[in-house]
């Protein structure tokens, strides 16, 4: 007779804070996103506070606060990138979201845009490569957070990409698989 068991974890928590490729919007299921599988390779409870087409929002590293975690993991840019947000106004967020996460005494990844392979860019103003320097100072400042280079974690590969954006589900293994040896 087949039923239902009760799950049983290490005692880590994780919160994920992110964009589209965070919520795994573009996966073939809830559990090929890299933040399920991060945190079955971590043995780790999880939530997953990110949303498709967000930008950084220093509020939401204070309603973070809310919840029980011990790490946490933060990745936004393209989408502030790509609507042109000032990057005067993306610094002041990126500060905001990990002074407030800084508040709870865990570890704070923060990962830098993918890479992004559409054909047009969406901001010819400014070079993604401006939010991720802007994220890499802010991030600086804060002993607890560590900067991983996205561009580090999933090759600028189509076949890993659903779009030239957001990654397939092999990307998101692969991406997973990476992020977990950069928190190791």
């Amino acid at each position: 007779q087949a039923g239902l068991e009760k799950m049983s974890f290490s005692g880590k928590k994780l919160i994920f804070i992110g964009d589209s490729i965070t919520q795994g919007m573009t996966c073939s299921s809830p559990s090929k996103s890299y933040a399920a599988i991060l945190a079955d390779k971590l043995d780790a409870d999880w939530t997953n506070l990110s949303l498709g087409g967000a930008e950084m929002r220093l509020e939401l590293g204070k309603a973070a606060l809310d919840y029980d975690w011990h790490t946490a993991v933060v990745a936004y840019g393209v989408n502030d990138w790509g609507h042109k947000r000032p990057l005067i106004d993306f610094v002041r967020h990126v500060r905001g979201m990990l002074e407030n996460l800084s508040q709870r005494n865990g570890k704070v990844y923060i990962i830098t845009p993918l890479p992004f392979m559409m054909k047009e860019s969406l901001n010819t103003d400014t070079p993604l490569e401006s939010y991720r320097q802007c994220i890499r100072d802010a991030a600086a400042d804060f002993p607890q957070v560590q900067v991983i280079e996205g561009t580090t974690l999933l090759p600028a590969d189509e076949r890993f990409f659903v779009d030239g954006v957001h990654p397939n589900d092999e990307g998101m293994q692969l991406l997973a698989e990476n992020l977990f040896r950069n928190m190791q």
